[in-house]
């Protein structure tokens, strides 16, 4: 068959499977119904009437009880203004399942069943459309690229032969691996042991079998993940078991005894406890870590600084030539890393250089100011030019981190690992966000492959490459990081988009959206509404007075204490109010300045 004529039929076959696809996910919502967001609402202090107007005020419907004072709802109204006042009113303590940064549902909230089809069938039939649908999609662009590449030459067209499918795995695959080093066993064992240490040294610090999965958690969690943290949060006992399980099999591990055995069964019991951890804790602070640890199960560890590799040699074995598949345990955790940083720079800028061009990072330092090292972050962005700059910077070195790994260089490698240390530098000081879980990944950037000594005269021959597995691991984590980012999904325990801080603040509105208000107590006195000196109260305080406005008289006896003790000195006051003042920052004076009465409750009769 001619090309051209190949060309026309791949084109049709490609543009039938692309609309085929497309009409399935398009009959997917009629035929199976859609489902709705929920949300989780933990409400303080508040009775059953209130509760009622509460859901009638923000359209709240099918509640749920999860707890006590914790509700699950599916919110009928889902605008960014209703969910801003929502998140702000004074009885709302917490909430699960909204982007609080940009006012709307959550792209990991739970959902409802399907809803409202024609068919109604269970969840599992609409995924298998779903995926149905994908399936076809791709393969329709596949045809299509393949069309274009016989179109302009690329390709004969002619039926592809074992060797020419053979030839092209490996030249993807070589490139894939050109900038993994040339390492000896043994700085492969040195890597094992300080990188194994540093994992079990952290999966200790936040113990399984520490509790902390409660009821309104795990009902947020879904699919086969949702159904391994429920059966361990029925069986507590396999907690403790996993535990031990990790402890042991990472010491072994970091020993290099049984290595491929124990790091099977410390990757199996890291898998576990990353369930348990994420239940309560964002999946981002650790997600990285957990692909890098899953890639690094076809590392061959124990050939070198081990064990294993002693009791070899007492044997008789020889010492391996060194080659890019003991590089690869060296060269995964900063491979990971970069790919993590890129998807993180992709959901910044992937819509547009709006986070860019708005200086967003000023808007971050403001907003974690309360838990920044040093509070100077905002002085650093007061001038629009200089935020714009550091915008540019952060998504620049998070998006060229990535290409330490296609690069030989050891150098460059290391010069690209200072940059990415200065990122995470800068998370800690400014905005206070340290995560151990990406620093140890760094630990990839350094030259462990110059580490030679004893291994003389071992080095490899110019074909030395990856496994194929290993070529396999990374193709895997290229493919799911792509379709994380593109389809812009998230999946527990550790797929991710990572879109944090990727939210464009577009004006100054929300300076300072974590400050808490706190509320002066203003009293009608002979002289006139004043603030009673040293007097303030909490949010929390403000909520429970402003419930009994309704009354028309309030006791002192039955007064909020808090607020009982600041009218101690003044007995004659009879009205009382409470203005909320809030810190905002100036970005004309370059200050944190306090913003009068930006809520007021009251007046309250106190008799």
């Amino acid at each position: 068959m001619p090309n051209h004529q190949r060309t026309n039929l791949l084109l049709k076959v490609g543009a039938a499977l692309l609309l085929t696809g497309t009409g399935i996910l398009a009959a997917i919502p009629p035929l199976y119904g859609t489902a709705r967001p929920r949300i989780s609402v933990a409400l303080r202090d508040i009775d059953e009437t209130q509760r009622r107007q509460f859901e009638r005020d923000f359209d709240l419907l099918e509640g749920v009880r999860l707890g006590p004072d914790v509700w699950l709802y599916v919110p009928n109204d889902t605008q960014a203004d209703r969910l801003r006042a929502l998140l702000a009113h004074p009885a709302v303590l917490a909430t699960d399942g909204i982007d609080k940064r940009r006012a709307r549902i959550s792209p990991d909230a739970s959902l409802t069943a399907r809803r409202g089809g024609l068919i109604s069938a269970p969840p599992v039939v609409s995924r298998t459309t779903k995926f149905l649908a994908y399936s076809l999609l791709v393969l329709g662009v596949s045809a299509c690229l393949g069309a274009i590449m016989i179109h302009t030459g690329r390709v004969s067209g002619d039926p592809p032969t074992r060797a020419t499918i053979l030839a092209a795995v490996a030249s993807v695959g070589g490139f894939l691996q050109r900038g993994v080093p040339i390492a000896t066993p043994r700085a492969a064992g040195l890597f094992r042991m300080v990188f194994g240490a540093l994992v079990l040294w952290f999966v200790r610090l936040a113990p399984a079998s520490r509790g902390g999965m409660h009821a309104e958690q795990l009902i947020e969690t879904h699919g086969p993940y949702g159904f391994a943290v429920r059966w361990m949060a029925h069986h507590p006992a396999s907690l403790g078991m996993i535990d031990a399980a990790l402890l042991t099999s990472g010491l072994l591990f970091v020993a290099g005894i049984w290595t491929r055995v124990s790091f099977a069964a410390f990757v199996v019991g890291f898998l576990a406890w990353v369930s348990v951890y994420t239940v309560e804790t964002s999946m981002h602070t650790i997600s990285a870590l957990s692909l890098a640890v899953v890639c690094l199960s076809v590392a061959p560890w124990g050939d070198g600084a081990s064990v294993d590799a002693w009791w070899r040699r007492r044997r008789g074995a020889a010492i391996p030539a060194a080659g890019r598949r003991y590089g690869y345990a060296i060269w995964v955790p900063g491979f990971v890393f970069g790919l993590t940083f890129l998807a993180a720079a992709w959901a910044k800028v992937g819509g547009g250089p709006a986070w860019i061009l708005n200086g967003t990072v000023k808007y971050h330092f403001l907003a974690d100011l309360d838990h920044a090292l040093v509070q100077w972050g905002p002085q650093l962005t007061r001038h629009h030019a200089s935020a714009v700059a550091l915008s540019a910077a952060a998504v620049a070195i998070e998006a060229l981190v990535i290409t330490a790994a296609f690069v030989s260089s050891a150098r460059y490698r290391l010069a690209v690992g200072v940059c990415a240390l200065s990122l995470l530098v800068g998370f800690r000081l400014f905005q206070g966000v340290y995560w151990p879980s990406w620093w140890m990944l760094l630990l990839g950037f350094l030259p462990w492959q110059h580490m030679r000594e004893g291994d003389a005269g071992r080095e490899p021959s110019a074909e030395s490459s990856l496994s194929r597995p290993q070529t396999y691991a990374i193709a895997l984590v290229v493919a799911q990081q792509t379709a994380m980012s593109l389809m812009a999904i998230d999946a527990r325990p550790f797929f991710s988009m990572y879109d944090m801080y990727s939210a464009t603040h577009g004006t100054a509105d929300d300076l300072y959206p974590s400050g808490a208000v706190v509320y002066r107590v203003v009293a009608d006195t002979a002289d006139g509404w004043m603030s009673l000196p040293g007097c303030s109260v909490n949010e929390q305080v403000a909520a429970r007075v402003g419930r009994t406005l309704g009354d028309l008289h309030v006791s002192r006896s039955t007064l909020d204490p808090a607020l009982a003790q600041c009218l101690l000195d003044w007995p004659n006051v009879k009205r009382v109010r409470l203005d909320g003042d809030r810190q905002e920052f100036n970005w004309s004076t370059g200050r944190l300045e306090w913003r009068r009465r930006v809520d007021m409750i009251g007046p309250l009769q106190v008799d």
